[in-house]
């Protein structure tokens, strides 16, 4: 057991040094250096007051390290006539079908209806991790009942891949496009992403496509949109290469500015929340160092060919220069903390 986990046991057990920051910073820690000894010291945690909101972040690691065991634990324990006990949140839904915990399909696919955006979500993140099998009619007609509005249970599209039908794809991306609300959209960008190499080019241009708003941050769709870019591994020089490309030819300064917010807000994801809840998902092998060199490195020493000098260069309002200048900048200086982390890891790492 890590010396995190007894932290944490620790921290619950005093409510006077409880903290949420540091709760949360424990949770992740474990997730990506635990194992399976510590999944039920924090299971034990967890089932002592499901209610308490922070107690939800131990899920995470819980169901990044668990076994078929801890499903069977989960779903005696939290749920009773095959649905949720009143006092457990709804992060349960997603993190039985994280551990393919294949007995769950019936239940999550009874949730995925919910007139309830939370039980919903949580219950279409645990779906796609299943088989489905038997049951992929059904989810097709599910997404046929949102089809064409503007407000729906917003990851229900998620589960297009698990149909296996591929005319499905421009079904979505005309939805997206067209209909359905930039604060609903995440599910339908992610479902693209789902299917594939296939979507690669067609999610490219959702990302620069101003009608899906890929930076916005409503329901997360900036989020999503990230997990999608990465799944399909599409890095952070492949995007910039392409902005460089649109700026060699004629071009309107608003699909510049757009271009820039979304590559802006990608990159925070990637330095903020970077952690796909999609068991799995891929992920592109691009460091922090890499995107560093990529974006802010000069090609010569007179030449200032990098995301910098490209706004100094291509956006002339000076209140919007300032504006992009400052965001990019900022970027940079949270990159620069980034790789003195992952520098730290990977050495700590080799001398333990």
């Amino acid at each position: 057991m890590l010396a995190a986990t007894q932290m944490l046991i620790r921290m619950f057990k005093s409510e006077e040094s409880r903290s949420t920051p540091v709760a949360l910073a424990a949770a992740r820690f474990i997730r990506k250096h635990g194992s399976i000894e510590d999944v039920n010291p924090l299971l034990d945690l967890f089932l002592e007051d499901p209610t308490d909101f922070d107690r939800r972040h131990l899920l995470d690691p819980i169901r990044v390290h668990g076994n078929q065991e801890t499903a069977d634990r989960i779903y005696r324990e939290c749920f009773e006539h095959k649905k949720l006990k009143k006092n457990m949140p709804e992060e349960i839904l997603s993190c039985l079908g994280y551990l393919e915990y294949e007995q769950s399909q019936p239940i999550l696919l009874n949730y995925i209806k919910e007139n309830d955006w939370h039980l919903s979500t949580e219950a279409c993140l645990g779906l796609v991790h299943l088989s489905c099998q038997g049951i992929e009619e059904e989810i097709y007609q599910e997404i046929q009942s949102c089809m064409g509005k503007p407000l729906f249970n917003e990851f229900v599209p998620v589960l297009s891949c698990k149909t296996k039908r591929e005319d499905l794809i421009d079904q979505l991306y005309h939805w997206g496009s067209t209909i359905a609300s930039v604060d609903c959209n995440a599910g339908i960008l992610f479902g693209i992403a789902l299917y594939g190499e296939k979507t690669r080019e067609l999610y490219k241009k959702i990302l620069w496509d101003e009608r899906w708003e890929a930076d916005g941050s409503a329901t997360g769709t900036r989020r999503w949109a990230y997990f999608g870019m990465q799944h399909l591994q599409i890095s952070f020089g492949e995007l910039f290469e392409e902005i460089k490309e649109m700026v060699r030819h004629p071009y309107e300064t608003a699909d510049l500015r757009h271009r820039l917010f979304v590559l802006h807000a990608l990159l925070e994801c990637k330095i903020f929340d970077n952690h796909i809840p999609i068991k799995f998902a891929r992920i592109t092998s691009e460091s922090y160092a890499d995107i560093y060199r990529v974006l802010f490195s000069w090609s010569t020493p007179y030449q200032d060919d990098s995301i910098i000098g490209l706004v100094g260069e291509n956006i002339s309002d000076a209140e919007d220069k300032e504006r992009h200048l400052s965001m990019f900048y900022a970027v940079r200086s949270l990159l620069e903390a980034k790789i003195e982390q992952e520098l730290t890891e990977r050495f700590i790492v080799t001398v333990c």
